[in-house]
This record gives structure tokens, sequence and C-alpha cells, in this order.
């Protein structure tokens, strides 16, 4: 396929280009720019082709907005190619102004994630791409995949973007397991996407290899595993309910990694988690900036490590306050409620999936959790326990007697 448009294709993603597999398998370990490589691959096509239509599928609907929807649309207007299209906010549409070709969202699953009626009017599609396809149901991906014999077009294209993961999931039994001439697999890790990563981020990648075999193994190397035996959080409920009441933040403070600012409201007697910020190399002016739309009187759990910027906060005029930072205390209070996570909140149910607990050279858990991806699931426990936590006095009773609440 010639690159007549403005946009620099990772060469490791060419053989995905101009494949006549049905399936291409995008998938390794994180950072690996899979998803950006998909997203470029739609643009690519949605201009060039004489006949396209597109759907960028998710497990959840309300995912996609915030995920393949914006990534297209981020990539569109760094390449100045606004131009060429027309955008529908609203509906997620994407049309081509030369040729007709449309790109448009699916989802296995309604916001809700209890509708199953999201793929529906499939006809004529030429290309599909599923990002997060871990997520996807085997029984949905039969659906899908039945419902689909367009006879336009070059041929159908199905684009899974994805993480390794659980050694006995569908996409390794079904596919992996037994490939066919119609897949094409193209295992990636951060070192094919060094070029768009920090040094921080790189050097905490290889860190990994000795603070934490096993999960740099699965999680940066992107080789299958049995999936994460000891994953911490198992109980969140994804949502799209939009709740008024109590409402607390945590921030865990960052720079060459993300910070994370979480809301959490409480409603019903159940916890309601919503992403505000997630985003490396901010200053403190710049979290005072993005913090605007919280009220001054709301409670701010933060990172007591950083004792400055709590107080550069303070003298902004935000509720800030030092978060209770014992962990396995925290940890166990988080579990004992009813969290709900929003849909949006793509980098916090992200991490949960991940968060998990050391290993001993056994493989058996220990106490304490894996120090990785966990921005956001600190920034919740600092929230969770500010909200709902025994006071500092009882607390410290707790941690003397090494108890703690179930």
């Amino acid at each position: 396929m010639t690159n007549p448009v403005n946009i620099e294709f990772n060469s490791v993603y060419a053989p995905a280009l101009d494949t006549s597999c049905r399936f291409i398998h995008l998938y390794g370990g994180r950072a690996g720019g899979r998803s950006f490589a998909a997203a470029q691959i739609m643009i690519k096509k949605i201009i060039t082709s004489n006949y396209f239509r597109g759907i960028i599928a998710r497990q959840n609907f309300g995912s996609i907005r915030d995920s393949q929807f914006r990534q297209i649309v981020d990539i569109i207007e760094d390449a100045g190619l606004t131009h060429l299209f027309n955008i529908h906010s609203g509906s997620m549409r994407i049309s081509c102004k030369r040729n007709g070709n449309t790109i448009v969202p699916k989802g296995f699953k309604s916001s809700s994630n209890t509708s199953k009626a999201g793929m529906k009017s499939l006809t004529g599609v030429t290309d599909v791409w599923i990002e997060e396809a871990e997520e996807v149901m085997y029984e949905d991906w039969q659906k899908l995949n039945g419902s689909l014999r367009t006879v336009k077009g070059q041929g159908l294209r199905i684009y899974l973007t994805y993480n390794t993961e659980k050694g006995d999931h569908w996409i390794k039994t079904k596919h992996h397991d037994h490939p066919t001439d119609s897949m094409l697999f193209i295992h990636t890790t951060y070192k094919d996407n060094i070029s768009n990563l920090d040094n921080g981020f790189l050097e905490w990648c290889e860190s990994l290899r000795t603070t934490d075999p096993e999960y740099a193994r699965i999680w940066i190397d992107g080789e299958w595993g049995g999936g994460v035996k000891g994953r911490i959080f198992k109980h969140f409920k994804e949502t799209d309910k939009e709740v008024e009441g109590n409402t607390v933040y945590g921030i865990d403070f960052g720079f060459n990694v993300p910070s994370a600012i979480v809301k959490v409201v409480q409603h019903d007697g159940e916890l309601y988690v919503y992403e505000h910020t997630y985003q490396s190399h901010l200053t403190n002016t710049d979290l005072i900036r993005l913090l605007a739309d919280v009220k001054k009187s709301d409670l701010i759990f933060c990172d007591n490590a950083e004792p400055d910027r709590i107080e550069e906060l303070r003298r902004a005029g935000y509720n800030a306050r030092k978060a209770n930072k014992d962990v396995r205390y925290g940890i166990d209070l988080v579990k004992a409620q009813t969290i709900h996570v929003h849909s949006s909140a793509k980098n916090i149910l992200k991490e949960s999936k991940s968060y998990q607990w050391k290993e001993d050279p056994n493989g058996e858990p220990l106490d304490v959790p894996v120090k990785a991806f966990d921005h956001a699931m600190d920034a919740l426990r600092y929230a969770v326990v500010g909200m709902v936590g025994k006071p500092v006095g009882e607390f410290q009773a707790f941690v003397k007697k090494k108890t703690y609440p179930k």
C-alpha cells in the first residue's frame, strides 16, 4: 500500500497493511504501540481504499470514545488531515470526504454492559478493529465472526489488539495454538516502540526483570502466562452510571510516571470511581490547573511522600491532606467495598487487571503488591481510606495489633 498521507508508520507493523489474512493479531507486552498502529491502518485504508467500511469495536461500547475513537481523531489532527474528514463526536462516526468511506463504533455489549444487541447492521464491512480483544467473550466473538460475510472491497480484515495474560484464553487456545493461513501474528514489546517512550519508563521496565521476573515475562515481554494468579482486586464492576454524593479525591504524584487523580463518590452505600487525570510530566502548576473543576471544599488525599506538593495545593485553596499509606490496610478496605468503576476510566480498569501480589520463589503470593502499573490503584486506595477508613488514632491501633478490617 502506498502512503500518500502524512503518517509515519512503525515498520514492525508493515505486514498488517497489505496482508490477505482475515485475522491480524497485534499482541504482546505493554507499550508496544499496537493501538496506535491499528488506528493508523484504519486511517490509511479509509483514505486510500476505493471501498472501505470500518468498525472500531470493544467489549463495552462506552469504552470506545476514550480509546479507539480518540486515538484515530488525534492521529488525524496531528497529521494535518482534518480537512479530509467529517468527524461526528456524538455518534463517533468518521467519514472521508474524498470517497464516502466510513468508520463506525460497535460494542459487543451496550454501555450498561447488559445488552448483547450492539453488533448489528454489519452488512458490507471490510475492516474491524477490536481493541482489548482479551475482554471479548468467546460466544460474542463467534457471533461476530459468523455475521461478517462481506463480498465488497478486497476481503475482510479483523485486527485484534491485546496484551498477553491468560494462557487459557480463547485467543490463545483457538488461534495461537491452532494457526492457519488466514491468521497473521505480530508480536511486539516496548522495545519496538522505544522512540515514543521516555527514559524513566524504559529504566523501570528493565528493573522489573530483577524485582519481579514473572511479572516482567508476561506484562513487559508479552509472553503468555497462566493469568495474573495473585490479582488483588477482582470485584470491580464496570458502569456508565453518573452519581452524586459524598465526594473525595486521591492523588498519586508522579512526573516521569503518570500522576493519577481518582474521584470517588459514595452513593447509596456503594462507591463509584471516576478517572480525573492520568498523565505524566505534570508539575504542581499543571495539577492545580487540572483541578479547576474540583470543589475547594472536597477532601483530596495525597501521597504523603510529597509534603511540599501537598502544601502547594493547600496554598492554592484546596482541601489537600496527607493520605494514609498503609498498603495492606488500604487494600483490605478497598476490597471490603462495593466498587463501581466508570467505563471511561480506562487506566483504572487496566491497572486493576494487573495489580497483583508479589510471589515468593515457589510462586506463592506474598502480602506485598508488585510496585508496577499502580498509580491509579494507589490514588484509589488513598481516596477510599480517606472516605471510609478509621481515624488516624484508631488506624494506628489497627497497625499495632496487626489486624485489619475484613
